[in-house]
């Protein structure tokens, strides 16, 4: 089929792959799904869901995201990345985590990412039992090493800045936790780097 973004958006090609799907409708209590493997395809972007089982009580799944290329991939989505000083950067990105719902929130664990030549490995969680506002993102992350040059802005004056869209830090607010064994910023090389992210109301804060 097609998948369209938003009204002002183009058709993208997509495809929906199930394998041993159940629906199961008891005569009491909330029905239940049950698939084995399910694959997602849109555009370039390809999605796989594992031993999926859900109600209305609990979901589990591991979910693994294919290798991609966004900076070839995301244009036809209508999202733009800002331009780093690396141009190859983000040209291969994927993910895998065991995730689990329930009423109090989410959790996924292990959790990994690959952002071009590195591998993060760690944890994610958000607890919805929180009333106030909407509860973050947790994110405990670790990797070996990460350049973080090659994903700054590139310094050209002539460049407008990149614009951040904080209504979505708004939306999506994040508390993440990073340790580096090797960080390597501004020129300068770090060992056993610890650098703390929290995006939300306050914009964008790291220690």
């Amino acid at each position: 089929g097609r998948w369209q973004r938003d009204a002002a958006g183009p058709w993208l090609p997509a495809n929906l792959v199930l394998q041993g799907a159940v629906v199961s409708l008891p005569p009491r209590g909330s029905p239940g799904v049950a698939v084995d493997q399910a694959h997602l395809a849109v555009a370039g972007l390809r999605v796989g869901l594992e031993r999926f089982a859900g109600s209305s009580a609990q979901v589990r799944f591991k979910a693994v995201a294919a290798p991609v290329d966004l900076r070839r991939e995301l244009p036809s989505w209508r999202i733009a990345l800002p331009a780093t000083r690396d141009a190859t950067a983000f040209g291969n990105v994927a993910g895998s985590g065991e995730c689990e719902w329930a009423p109090t929130g989410w959790r996924c664990e292990p959790l990994m990412l690959q952002v071009d030549g590195t591998t993060l490995s760690g944890r994610a969680a958000r607890d919805t039992d929180r009333a106030a506002v909407a509860a973050p993102w947790q994110l405990r992350l670790a990797a070996d090493s990460l350049n973080l040059d090659r994903y700054l802005p590139p310094d050209n004056p002539a460049e407008p800045p990149f614009e951040v869209p904080w209504q979505l830090a708004d939306a999506w607010p994040i508390e993440a936790e990073l340790a580096v064994g090797d960080l390597r910023l501004a020129g300068m090389r770090f060992r056993d780097a610890h650098v703390s992210l929290r995006t939300g109301r306050r914009g964008l804060e790291t220690r």
